[in-house]
């Protein structure tokens, strides 16, 4: 946030996605400035800068930047309960499962665009939310089994014959596919998710690209042909992506782990805030 360019030396300037490729300190390739979060490039440039500029500013000093505790995989590895019906109703979970139990391994593609994702009626995925008022539910022509609980994503990953994702990138929903060693087919739509999208593919190589730069809103569509090409990759066995995907699952698995990169930085976290805690008292 506190590399990004800021044209003419002010920060009330639309970054635009034309503009030359940037390059940001953690990222090894140059970022496509189409990449960029929402809040860069929709009129909230400003705003976004000055949220970074407030980060630094809780240091001790201003010439420091906050330690990097790098933890995680930070997800609900229980997930909502089958038998919990403000979750999923259990002969819907039942179902569900048991169709998946009857699909050979790794043959199925779990579509997910997440908890908000949806698109127009040209694209016709997925019908969006009718809004009333401060209620949000489902439009009369879409299918109440399109509304996925929370826990459901992670339940349908773990299964056996999921052998690929096609997501819309968000953090929660990549970190998932990792856990569970699923590939990724990317489709961005909105927020963060376009540069998520980018570092999975160029930056990481744990993702085959669809797109990259899909913003919902946009009017573009993307074509049947693309969305085939995308899921064919995605479901070869012998895949590059599929293969680093897998190592990666027992990476992240390892560091959450007694003794793993993630649950030691935890406990430097712990120490660092009760230390602090002295100091404050003190």
């Amino acid at each position: 946030m506190l590399h990004l360019p800021k044209p003419n030396n002010q920060i009330t300037a639309e970054i635009k996605g034309s503009d030359p490729e940037i390059l940001i300190p953690g990222i090894i390739n140059r970022v496509l400035p189409s990449v960029l979060p929402s809040s860069v490039t929709d009129g909230s440039f400003s705003a976004y800068v000055k949220l970074a500029e407030r980060f630094r500013g809780t240091c001790k000093s201003q010439s420091q930047t906050h330690p990097v505790y790098p933890v995680g995989p930070v997800i609900d590895l229980k997930g909502g309960q089958a038998d919990d019906p403000s979750n999923l109703d259990k002969d819907q979970h039942d179902k569900i499962i048991k169709w998946l139990d009857e699909q050979p391994q790794s043959s199925i593609v779990f579509l997910c665009f997440g908890s908000m994702g949806s698109f127009g009626a040209t694209q016709s995925l997925r019908l969006p939310p009718v809004t009333q008022g401060k209620t949000t539910r489902a439009s009369k022509s879409s299918n109440s089994e399109d509304i996925l609980p929370d826990g459901f994503l992670g339940r349908v990953l773990a299964h056996k014959a999921t052998g690929g994702f096609v997501s819309h990138c968000g953090w929660n929903s990549i970190l998932e596919s990792l856990w569970y060693g699923v590939p990724v087919v990317t489709w961005p739509i909105s927020a963060e998710q376009q540069l998520n999208a980018f570092r999975m593919v160029r930056e990481l190589g744990l993702a085959e690209e669809l797109r990259l730069d899909y913003r919902k809103g946009s009017g573009e569509l993307v074509v049947a042909d693309e969305i085939e090409n995308g899921v064919t990759k995605v479901m070869d066995r012998n895949s590059e992506v599929r293969k680093k995907v897998k190592d990666m699952a027992e990476k992240v698995r390892r560091a959450a782990m007694d003794g793993g990169s993630s649950f030691i930085s935890i406990g430097k976290l712990i120490d660092d805030m009760m230390g602090f805690g002295q100091i404050w008292k003190g």
